[in-house]
């Protein structure tokens, strides 16, 4: 039973008797040439004398800590490698893991689209994040809202798997139109004045900024504009109802 035991222990936890003199040796040989020879003194011969004793965890320990001056960095290293590993399992223990892969490519993605609405306005690169980054927000927060409005069109003659299937095409439609959202919410903070009760609706308020500007806004990037600019809302769908002053609507209108 013991001898079963001790064979299933890990090698860098259990270190042979071989392996005990050789660290010994090595580090008595380390610490006079430290001591006695400090001119002597090279890194390849540490670095080769790590190598050949490779197998001896506690020749590691010890040479890091006699070399620093008592800083034991090389568990801690170690501690720090298993953490991540054990994060993202790699597979067949190359590469990184999915997860990993799955980030990294979200990033690019992520970044192809603000250096897009960069270049497309002209703004500085955080403020094209920051932009981008409101819009994610508002669509976080309201998850059936896309380019059509709250929800899709005519959903009673839709079967569950159609109305998924509009509602995806329309949400990644609105997502790509962060231009005329971030133009939209601008135009409103600069016209129309914010009132506690929602009373306008988006489809009307959308018409009377046509008109306005000249510029087509379809009626979810409307409700976007005007949720990233923070006015209060109600549900109508596919509308929304916000609380914006009627006399500022009628003086544009």
């Amino acid at each position: 039973m013991d001898t079963e035991t001790n064979g299933a222990r890990p090698a860098r936890d259990v270190c042979g008797s071989a392996a005990s003199v050789l660290t010994l040796v090595l580090v008595l040989v380390l610490v006079w040439r430290r001591r006695i020879a400090p001119n002597g003194w090279d890194e390849a011969g540490l670095g080769r004398m790590l190598r050949m004793a490779d197998c001896a965890c506690l020749l590691r320990v010890m040479v890091a800590h006699v070399h620093r001056g008592g800083e034991d960095k090389v568990p801690r290293i170690a501690q720090q490698r298993s953490a991540r590993s054990s994060e993202h399992p790699r597979r067949g223990g190359r590469g990184p893991s999915r997860e990993m892969e799955h980030t990294m490519t979200r990033d690019r993605r992520r970044k192809s689209e603000i250096h897009a609405h960069q270049a497309a306005t002209g703004t500085a690169y955080l403020v094209a994040r920051r932009q981008i980054a409101a819009l994610a927000e508002v669509m976080q927060q309201h998850p059936r809202l896309n380019s059509y409005g709250i929800g899709v069109f005519d959903p009673l003659r839709k079967t569950a798997e159609q109305r998924r299937t509009d509602l995806a095409a329309g949400r990644e439609e609105l997502a790509g139109g962060v231009v005329m959202v971030v133009e939209t919410a601008a135009w409103l903070c600069e016209n129309i004045t914010p009132i506690k009760t929602p009373t306008a609706s988006s489809y009307t308020v959308k018409h009377v900024m046509e008109r306005a500007t000249g510029r087509y806004v379809t009626n979810g990037e409307f409700i976007a504009a005007a949720l990233v600019a923070g006015y209060t809302f109600k549900y109508a769908q596919p509308n929304v109802l916000f609380g914006m002053s009627a006399r500022d609507l009628k003086r544009m209108n």
